[in-house]
Parts: C-alpha cells; sequence; structure tokens
C-alpha cells in the first residue's frame, strides 16, 4: 500500500480528506514510509515529548527573535499571517493557552476549507489574499500545531498538522526550501512522526 495524499501539489490541487478512508496498520506503515522517504531515511527514532517540545521551542523562538519589528497589520489594514502565528506562538510561551487556542483556530478553520495558507487575511481571518506559496508560513503553522498539540492532545489540532505536512511534501521540499527552511521541516516531520506513533500505540 501507497500513501496516497501528497502525490501531486497540493496547492494546485487540493486533497479532499473527507472522503478517505482509514485503512488500519497497512495505512500508518504507508504514512510512516512517506514521511521517512521525504527526508531520505530508512527509520526514525523515537524521541521523548520533552525533546520534540524543545526543538520546536528553539525553531519558534528563533523566528520571534528575527521578527521583532514586523507589524500585525500591512498598509492596507489586513492582518499578516506570519505575525499573527508569532502572537500565537508567544502566547502559548507564555502560557497563555486559552488566547492562543482561539486565534490559531481561527487559522485551521480558513486552511480547513482553503487548503491554503495566504500571507494576508481579513481581520475575521476570512478571505486571503497574496501568494499561497510562501512555504515559510506552512512551516511556522506547523510547528505552531505541532506545539499546541503537545500541549492541549486536540486531536484537530494533530489532523491539520498532517495536512500541513501533506502540503510541503507535495511541492517537493528539497527544490523548493532553502537549507534554513529544510531544517525547519525536518524538525517538523520527525515532530509529527512521533507524536503520530505515539497516538498509535496508545490507541491499539
Amino acid at each position: 500500500m501507497k500513501y496516497q495524499y501528497n502525490r501531486t501539489d497540493l496547492i494546485d490541487e487540493r486533497q479532499d480528506y473527507m472522503y478517505s478512508n482509514f485503512e488500519g496498520e497497512d495505512f500508518i506503515e504507508a504514512y510512516l514510509e512517506n514521511r521517512l522517504n521525504c527526508l531520505n531515511s530508512s527509520s526514525f527514532q523515537i524521541e521523548s515529548i520533552e525533546h520534540i517540545e524543545s526543538r520546536v521551542v528553539a525553531e519558534l523562538e528563533n523566528f520571534l527573535e528575527s521578527d521583532r519589528e514586523s507589524k500585525l497589520e500591512n498598509d492596507a489594514g489586513l492582518l499578516s499571517t506570519k505575525h499573527f502565528l508569532l502572537n500565537i506562538a508567544h502566547s502559548f510561551l507564555l502560557g497563555e493557552k486559552e488566547k492562543a487556542i482561539r486565534n490559531l483556530d481561527l487559522l485551521i478553520h480558513r486552511f480547513e476549507v482553503s487548503k491554503k495558507i495566504y500571507p494576508y487575511y481579513e481581520n475575521t481571518v476570512t478571505s486571503g489574499s497574496g501568494s499561497d506559496r510562501e512555504y515559510i508560513l506552512y512551516l511556522l503553522m506547523g510547528l505552531v500545531l505541532t506545539y499546541s498539540y503537545m500541549k492541549t492532545g486536540d486531536l484537530q489540532h494533530l489532523s491539520t498538522l498532517l495536512k500541513i505536512v501533506d502540503t510541503i511534501i507535495s511541492i517537493k521540499p528539497r527544490t523548493k526550501l532553502d537549507r534554513a527552511e529544510f531544517g525547519i521541516f525536518e524538525v517538523l516531520v520527525l515532530g509529527e512522526v512521533n507524536l503520530v506513533e505515539r497516538l498509535n500505540v496508545n490507541t491499539c
């Protein structure tokens, strides 16, 4: 069995996961093979939740450190997705979980509708504008979702994370991401695989 959900560019051809069937352990094996192949690896190492969290937090802190001067809105009054995500990350890191989740859920809903991330949205996070191929936004939202799932256990956040990673894999990350971005992608995939494997073990 082959994992089929990121074979084509998902930004051009959206995947309607709602019509997908779960095929048990074979599906999990196909999923793991898909993730390992994208990292050119033959196996993965189980890591502690603490280690995964520390790597994700380090990447989020790097984003926050390098983006201190950006504004929440652009000159047209549109919401900057990058800054909005960084505000969510900052809220999580400060322990303001309810505020972070409330704002993150707005972006999750918008992504689940369009299966895309835009650099700008109306303030109500409805219609998006700008290029849907700012891959750094998919990486950043993936990091925020990983951290959120570890703190809340919300399966919707894990589900959206899987779709984000599928999207990144579908655009051939080794050719489209620069070295720093691919490093973030590796952290994202290894974190996702570990979280999915733990969930699989706990539900078997």
